[in-house]
C-alpha cells in the first residue's frame, strides 16, 4: 500500500500546489479511506487541518477560499452525519472530487423530517440505499407521548435522478410507505 501522507510530506507541496492525476505516488485515488476522529460540530478549519495532517500536507496558517478547497488533490470536503450529499451555493462539478466525512454519531436525525416520519433520498444509480434503518428491521425511531414509531412507520421520498455533465436531472419521484 502506498503511504501517500509520507510521500506528500517528503514532497514539500502545499494543498494549493497542483498534482498531476497520473502521479500515483502523490495523487490520492478516489476511494482511499482516511479516518478522522472528530466530533460532529467541528469548525471547518479544524477539519481541514486534520485532513492536511492525515494527508501529509503542512497546515497553512489560514486556509485560502479556493474552489476546490484542496486544489492539489482537486477535492472539496463536506462533513456530514449521513450520506445524503448537500452541496450548497454551487453546481456539482463533474471533474471535481468530493470528500464526504461521515461522522459516526446518532442523535435522532433519522428520518430526515422527523415530525413527518419522512426520509428523503436522491438516487443516481439503480441501487437504493435506505440509510440507517430498513423498514423491516423493526427499530424504534422516536417516541411521541405514549406512541412509539418504528422503522416500518417511516415513509420514503425517493428522487430518481440522472447525472448530465455537471447537473443532476430529477426524472421521477416515488413516495413509499408500508401498510400494516
Amino acid at each position: 500500500m502506498i503511504d501517500y501522507a509520507r510521500n506528500v510530506q517528503s514532497s514539500s507541496l502545499s494543498i494549493y500546489d497542483l498534482i498531476d492525476p497520473d502521479d500515483n505516488s502523490l495523487f490520492i485515488p478516489t476511494y482511499e479511506n482516511i479516518l478522522l476522529d472528530t466530533p460532529l460540530r467541528t469548525r471547518s478549519k479544524v477539519v481541514k487541518s486534520l485532513i492536511c495532517e492525515a494527508l501529509g500536507y503542512p497546515i497553512p496558517r489560514s486556509f485560502k477560499k479556493t474552489q476546490p478547497r484542496f486544489p492539489g488533490q482537486n477535492f472539496d470536503v463536506y462533513t456530514q452525519k449521513s450520506l445524503n450529499v448537500q452541496i450548497w451555493n454551487e453546481d456539482v462539478d463533474a471533474t471535481r472530487r468530493y470528500v464526504f466525512l461521515q461522522i459516526d454519531e446518532d442523535d435522532g436525525t433519522y428520518p430526515d423530517i422527523a415530525n413527518q416520519l419522512l426520509e428523503i433520498k436522491l438516487q443516481t444509480s439503480p441501487t437504493i440505499v435506505l440509510g440507517l434503518h430498513s423498514p423491516e428491521d423493526g427499530a424504534s425511531i422516536v417516541k411521541i407521548g405514549n406512541t412509539t414509531f418504528n422503522s416500518e412507520d417511516v415513509r420514503y421520498v425517493i428522487f430518481d435522478g440522472s447525472v448530465n455533465g455537471s447537473h443532476i436531472t430529477l426524472d421521477r419521484l416515488y413516495l413509499v410507505f408500508l401498510y400494516s
